[in-house]
């Protein structure tokens, strides 16, 4: 399996709400934000707005590949 890292770009805003709504809800969080305050949110992180010593990493775990974490 070839793994591709690169910076996310603000047109990765939908899928990333999308993927981070998914998270919310797995996790039984009590989070009310839609997709939409999501991605608003995101969007504001990939301009750079995010504190820049802010660091967001996806570790894949080698005993479980379809497992990922997030880490800050």
């Amino acid at each position: 399996m070839d793994i591709l890292i690169r910076k996310a770009a603000e047109s990765d805003a939908w899928i990333l709400a999308q993927m981070n709504k998914a998270l919310i809800h797995d996790e039984g969080s009590r989070n009310p934000m839609t997709i939409q305050q999501l991605e608003e949110r995101l969007r504001g992180w990939l301009d750079q707005s995010f504190p820049r010593d802010a660091k967001l990493t996806i570790d894949v775990l080698a005993s479980n590949p379809r497992h990922m974490v997030l880490t800050k």
